[in-house]
C-alpha cells in the first residue's frame, strides 16, 4: 500500500515532500522513494526512463561566449519533475569534498580557495564532457556507488537522453557529479599523499602544489583516469593554460589566485561588469515604455555579476551597486512623474509572482510598460 504522504501529494494537499528533506545513502535509496521525490507513481516513473525523448524538445545550438553548445531544453512538465530530483541530490551526503560543481554551498570560488598560495597549479578539462558519458558508463559508476541495481538503472535512464548526458537539464549536473565521484576520492587521496591540493568544478579538474614534481605525478593521474573512464583530455586547454608556474599569473576557473589575501577577481571580469553596469545607468536615464523591458533584461545581468563578484576579495561591488541603485532611481522618479506605481517599486521583475487565474509568472515589467504607455498617450478628458 501507498503511504498517507503518497495519497497527501497525489491529491495535491501536501506543498512539500518529506522524502526531499531526507538524507539516504546510496543503498538506502529505492524507487518508491525517488517516485515520491518526483511526485509521480512509481509506475509513470519507470516508463518515463524508458522512453526519455519525450522529456526533451528538439535539440538547438546556443552560444555561451566561447563555443556553440547542444542544448536539449526540457518540455515544462517534466523540468518541474526534474527539478525536485536536483533538490534532493542536493540535500544528499553522496559528493566528495572536493567537488564544487553544482553543490549546495560550493561554487568555483570555494574551489579556488584551495589553491590559494600555491607555487605550481595544473588544470585539465574534458572535452566534450556531457555528450561523452553514455547511460551505460553512468550505471556502471552508480554501481561502484553501491546505489542498489534497479534504483541504479533509473537514475542513469533518467539522467540521459538518446544515450548520453544532455545539456540543458537540471539534473545534468548531478549526473557528471555521480559519475566523478570516484574518480574525486582515488585523486584526492593521492593528491593529499603527495602534499598537493585537488578539487573539480564539473569537468574541470585543478591540482596545486608548492613543489612541481608532486603536482606533475597528480596531474599525470588525472588524465589517467580520464582515459580509464573513456574520456578524453582537452589538448588545446592544456597547451594554454595547462600549467601556471611561480612567475606567472595563476588562473583557476577565470579567477586570480597569486595573491595570498585570497581569489581575486580578474581585471577583465572588473572591465566587463562596469561596461554593464554603465550601460544599464545610461539606459535609465532615457527609458521609454518601449525599451523598459529591455533595460530589465540589462539589470539582470548586472546583478548576475555582482553576485559573482561580491565573493571576490578586492572586487569592484560596490560601484556596481551604486550604478544599479541609481538607475533604479532613474527609472522610478519618471513613473512617478506619470502616476505609475508597482508593488515595493520593484519594476524590473519580469518573472513575478504566479497569476491567480492563469497560473503563470506576471511579467511585471511588461505591465508597468502598459500602463506608462496608456498614462502618456492617453487623451485628457474634456471638462463640462
Amino acid at each position: 500500500m501507498l503511504s498517507k504522504n503518497w495519497l497527501k501529494w497525489k491529491h495535491g494537499s501536501m506543498r512539500y515532500s518529506p522524502a526531499v528533506k531526507t538524507r539516504l545513502s546510496p543503498p538506502d535509496l529505492t524507487v518508491k522513494r525517488l517516485a515520491a521525490v518526483a511526485q509521480v507513481d512509481p509506475s509513470e516513473l519507470m516508463r518515463y526512463a524508458g522512453n526519455t525523448a519525450v522529456m526533451y524538445r528538439s535539440a538547438r545550438k546556443q552560444w555561451d561566449g566561447k563555443k556553440h553548445r547542444v542544448i536539449r531544453p526540457m518540455n515544462k512538465k517534466f523540468k518541474k519533475m526534474s527539478k525536485r530530483l536536483h533538490k534532493f541530490f542536493q540535500r544528499q551526503p553522496w559528493w566528495h569534498g572536493a567537488a564544487h560543481g553544482s553543490i549546495c554551498h560550493r561554487s568555483c570560488f570555494t574551489s579556488a580557495a584551495r589553491h590559494v598560495g600555491q607555487r605550481h597549479v595544473f588544470t585539465r578539462d574534458v572535452e566534450n564532457c556531457f555528450p561523452s558519458i553514455t547511460t551505460d558508463a553512468l550505471y556502471r559508476q552508480l554501481l561502484l556507488l553501491r546505489f542498489k541495481p534497479d534504483v541504479a538503472d533509473l537514475l542513469a535512464k533518467l539522467m540521459t537522453c538518446d544515450g548520453t548526458i544532455p545539456q540543458g537539464c537540471p539534473t545534468s549536473t548531478d549526473a557528471v557529479n555521480l559519475f566523478f565521484a570516484g574518480l574525486d576520492q582515488r585523486l584526492a587521496s593521492t593528491a593529499a599523499a603527495m602534499g598537493a591540493q585537488y578539487s573539480r568544478v564539473v569537468d574541470d579538474v585543478v591540482v596545486s602544489a608548492k613543489d612541481k614534481d608532486a603536482g606533475q605525478i597528480v596531474i599525470n593521474r588525472v588524465e589517467h583516469e580520464f582515459e580509464r573512464l573513456g574520456l578524453k583530455t582537452n589538448l588545446k586547454k592544456k597547451q594554454t593554460d595547462g600549467y601556471r608556474g611561480p612567475h606567472q599569473k595563476r588562473h583557476v576557473h577565470g579567477l586570480d589566485i597569486s595573491s595570498k589575501r585570497g581569489v581575486q577577481i580578474s581585471r577583465q571580469c572588473k572591465e566587463k561588469a562596469l561596461a554593464v553596469a554603465q550601460s544599464y545607468l545610461d539606459s535609465c536615464k532615457s527609458a521609454t515604455p518601449l525599451s523598459l523591458e529591455s533595460i530589465a533584461a540589462k539589470r539582470e545581468r548586472a546583478m548576475g555579476y555582482m553576485q559573482h563578484l561580491r565573493q571576490g576579495t578586492g572586487s569592484t561591488f560596490r560601484q556596481l551597486d551604486q550604478k544599479v541603485k541609481a538607475g533604479d532611481r532613474a527609472v522610478q522618479a519618471k513613473l512617478r512623474r506619470v502616476g505609475v506605481t508597482c508593488r515595493k517599486n520593484r519594476w524590473w521583475i519580469i518573472r513575478g509572482p504566479q497569476d491567480r487565474i492563469t497560473k503563470a509568472a506576471r511579467n511585471i515589467v511588461r505591465e508597468v510598460a502598459r500602463q506608462w504607455h496608456a498614462t502618456k498617450y492617453s487623451t485628457p478628458s474634456s471638462s463640462p
